[in-house]
């Protein structure tokens, strides 16, 4: 008696057939099930990848606003600088304006206390007219150049103050551009830090998704491993009907092999899964290893067809080789035909002696 997720088959009767009509449509319903969750996982993949992108944009735009902001300070730095030693030159010449004025109210204090008399005395003492005229042009000179000097401290401080006043304009601009940078970069970082959020969420999302495809997968699976279980049981080891029967049929003919051995190195590696894949990387059917399915000029060792006939055609190779014994090109095929030869028979490899005498066993039992 054989118990298959809640279905018991006592015969291969009618009771059988239902319980695989049943299994069957189960796993209809599982792959349309993970097909539906597939969609919903790459639409939920594509939204973060659009997200992702949107992310990088704005980390873009945010890593330029703060280069353009380092720049800004930079140059504001720059200016702060000039302005601190424009204005302590301004100050300067207030100060060496302040000492000339002083100079100039001195010599006044000087005329008003003495008055003319004094200027006039030095003028009278000169010995000659030309000493006379050379004298009055001292004090001419003397005059002007304290008057020139004046205006030269003053149109210095004017010049430097309105530089200064240029320096503290172009500090404040720099000021505010530095300030509305500061104010892009805080919009950057909220918009940047709201589409991370939604990209945490949408990558647990997918996890969810991918949880919830991989449980349906792992169901599929049992559902899958039931169904061949109880088309052995109903089949009687035979032959199963349908596409993969059909091909077995018509390759075993074209090598002149009976289809039940080949059915049962089938069942042996697979179990009629056209899609498994062992541990040491066979595919398919009849597991084919990558370099052997290159060999039988196998592309598609997922395909059932190729599978089949690249499997088939190693098979009868190897029957061939050893002079048609079906144990030796058994062992062969699970051990490679160097092991055969090495040992001149079956290798002493537990895994390959089971191997040999299971299938030779299905196929006793399916005649």
């Amino acid at each position: 008696m054989v118990t298959l997720l809640g279905f018991t088959l006592a015969t291969a009767g009618v009771a059988g057939a239902a319980s695989l009509s049943q299994l069957q449509a189960k796993h209809a319903k599982l792959q349309q099930q993970i097909s539906g969750e597939r969609s919903t996982l790459h639409q939920t993949t594509a939204a973060a990848d659009s997200v992702q992108a949107q992310l990088n944009a704005v980390d873009a735009s945010l890593n330029a606003t703060r280069n353009r902001l380092a720049t800004i300070d930079a140059q504001e730095m720059q200016v702060a600088g000039q302005l601190t030693r424009g204005e302590a030159k301004l100050a300067a010449l207030k100060a060496k304006l302040v000492r000339q004025k002083h100079q100039v109210a001195a010599a006044l204090r000087i005329i008003q206390e003495h008055g003319v008399v004094s200027y006039v005395a030095v003028v009278l003492g000169s010995n000659s007219f030309s000493d006379f005229v050379g004298r009055l042009e001292m004090l001419r000179t003397v005059v002007h150049s304290q008057v020139d000097i004046l205006k030269e401290v003053h149109a210095e401080e004017l010049q430097e103050a309105q530089q200064v006043v240029m320096l503290q304009q172009q500090k404040a601009h720099l000021v505010a551009l530095a300030q509305q940078a500061q104010r892009t970069a805080a919009t950057y970082r909220t918009q940047a830090q709201k589409r991370q959020s939604l990209l945490d969420q949408l990558f647990g999302q997918a996890n969810s998704e991918q949880t919830v495809i991989n449980q349906l997968k792992t169901q599929d699976a049992g559902l899958m491993a039931a169904i061949q279980q109880l088309e052995f049981a109903m089949y009687n080891h035979n032959i199963p009907p349908g596409e993969i029967g059909t091909i077995v049929a018509a390759v075993a003919k074209e090598y002149g092999l009976d289809p039940a051995l080949v059915w049962a190195i089938i069942r042996q590696e697979s179990g009629g899964n056209p899609n498994a894949v062992s541990t040491a990387g066979a595919e398919g059917l009849m597991q084919l290893m990558p370099g052997t399915a290159a060999e039988m000029g196998v592309t598609n060792p997922f395909n059932a067809q190729q599978n089949i006939q690249g499997g088939v055609a190693y098979f009868a190779y190897l029957l061939k080789l050893f002079n048609g014994n079906i144990a030796l090109a058994l062992a062969a095929y699970n051990a490679g035909p160097g092991a055969v030869q090495k040992y001149g028979g079956i290798p002493p490899y537990q895994q390959t002696q089971n191997y040999v005498r299971d299938i030779l066993g299905s196929y006793s039992a399916g005649k």
